[in-house]
């Protein structure tokens, strides 16, 4: 279950430089250093790539009657449950540098950094939808997909994020095709990882 991701605008990636840019033009760069400075948990805020462009969103939609959040879904059953049905069809993707898991397999848990081998960057597949808040404000969170492992992380998570090359970004997020469609494209990432001690 992914639980913590990191965008380190530093990396000298055209793509991420644009959403720095971006994001800096419409919330101020001092958004843009706390996103790049800090690793991003759930109920923190994120870049989030549209069908309507780039907005900044919090991780996790909110549980009723609680304080905590969902901040994943399974890809696989999305469609099956109440609380995403509504939102399938408001795809969106998570720009990300790299994103952790925990390895248990040696009894101490061990932070590992999983990151793409020749790609500086990739997107996260996510859902989004908006909410209100118990003052009344509206709320836009996301959550992000997630499926079974590929051969990499099975050897240490049963699950992993849907992850997306940038080159498939406008596949996933745009109008054409509907919810089921487009889920059943994701699934486990088949190129190569890069995998080490956070």
């Amino acid at each position: 279950m992914c639980a913590t991701f990191r965008i380190d605008f530093g990396e000298d990636e055209e793509t991420l430089r644009e959403i720095a840019r971006r994001i800096e033009e419409r919330y101020g760069i001092e958004r843009v250093q706390a996103i790049s400075s800090a690793d991003r948990f759930p109920k923190s805020e994120a870049p989030v790539v549209s069908g309507d462009g780039l907005g900044l969103l919090r991780w996790g939609y909110p549980m009723p009657g609680s304080d905590k959040v969902v901040f994943n879904a399974r890809s696989e059953t999305v469609l099956e449950k109440p609380m995403f049905r509504s939102s399938a069809a408001r795809r969106c993707a998570v720009p990300a540098t790299a994103f952790y898991e925990w390895d248990h397999r040696g009894g101490k848990p061990v932070k590992l950094r999983l990151r793409l081998v020749g790609q500086p960057m990739f997107y996260m597949a996510a859902l989004w939808d908006r909410f209100r808040q118990p003052d009344g404000t509206p709320l836009d969170a996301f959550v992000l997909l997630t499926t079974a492992p590929n051969e990499e992380i099975a050897a240490f998570h049963d699950r992993m994020p849907c992850l997306i090359r940038p080159d498939g970004l406008a596949g996933w997020i745009a109008d054409g095709q509907g919810p089921a469609e487009a889920l059943a494209g994701v699934g486990p990432f088949r190129g190569a990882m890069r995998i080490e001690a956070a």
